[in-house]
C-alpha cells in the first residue's frame, strides 16, 4: 500500500497537493479533506488502497499520461516498451546493445558469419579469420566468433520482437475490457528476460 498523496498522484496525474486536494490526518489515518470538482469524482478509500508501489514506480518513469484512460495507459505501455526494448541484453555477461541506431549493423555481421560457417567464398575472402570486433555502447570491446555473432543476432532479434509482443498483448487486454489498474499492475512483470546463454536452446 502506498501513501494517500502518491495514490492520488497515480490516479490523477494533474492533481496538485494543497491546491486541488488536501490530505489530513485526524489520528485515525490520512484522509482526503478537500477535493476539487475540477478533478472529477473523488476516489474512494478502496480505490486508493488498491494502488501499488509498482504502479506508482512505473507511472513515475513516464509522467504526464492519464493512465485512468485506455489511451493514456497505452501511451504508458508504449513508453515502457521502448525503455525495455532499448535497454540491451547480456549473453553470459557480455553486453549487447539493442538501441535502434545499432540494429542495422547486426544483419551484415550475421550474414557474413552465416556465410563464413557455410564456407561461402565471398564471406571467407572478406573475413578470412572469421573474427568480428564488437563494442556495445555501454560495454567493453570484444572479439566474437561466427557462432557467437549468429547467437547474438538471434537473441537481439528475439528480445526486441518479444518487447513488441508484450506491448501488443497488453493493448489487447485493454481493448478486451481488462481494467486499466490490472494492466498497469503487470508493467513490471511481463517483459522478456535480458539474460541469455551462448548455448541455450
Amino acid at each position: 500500500m502506498v501513501s494517500v498523496p502518491r495514490a492520488i498522484g497515480f490516479l490523477f496525474p494533474a492533481a496538485i497537493p494543497l491546491s486541488s486536494y488536501v490530505v489530513s490526518d485526524d489520528g485515525t489515518g490520512p484522509k482526503i479533506t478537500y477535493w476539487s470538482p475540477s478533478l472529477g469524482k473523488q476516489p474512494t478509500q478502496a480505490e486508493l488502497d488498491a494502488v501499488t508501489q509498482e504502479q506508482v514506480d512505473a507511472a513515475r518513469k513516464v509522467p504526464g499520461f492519464d493512465i485512468r484512460t485506455i489511451e493514456g495507459c497505452k501511451k504508458l505501455i508504449s513508453a515502457i516498451r521502448y525503455e525495455n526494448e532499448t535497454a540491451g541484453i547480456e549473453i553470459e555477461g557480455q553486453q549487447f546493445s539493442t538501441e535502434r541506431d545499432e540494429i542495422g549493423h547486426w544483419y551484415p555481421r550475421f550474414s557474413n558469419a552465416w556465410g563464413w560457417l557455410n564456407n561461402d567464398p565471398v564471406s571467407r575472402k572478406g573475413n578470412p579469420g572469421g573474427i568480428y570486433p564488437y563494442k556495445p555502447k555501454k560495454g567493453k570491446p570484444v572479439i566474437l566468433t561466427p557462432e557467437q555473432v549468429i547467437r547474438a543476432y538471434d537473441r537481439v532479434a528475439f528480445y526486441i520482437n518479444s518487447c513488441f509482443g508484450v506491448e501488443s498483448y497488453l493493448y489487447g487486454l485493454l481493448d478486451a475490457g481488462t481494467p486499466v489498474e490490472q494492466v498497469t499492475g503487470m508493467l513490471t512483470q511481463v517483459w522478456p528476460t535480458r539474460q541469455y546463454l551462448w548455448n541455450e536452446e
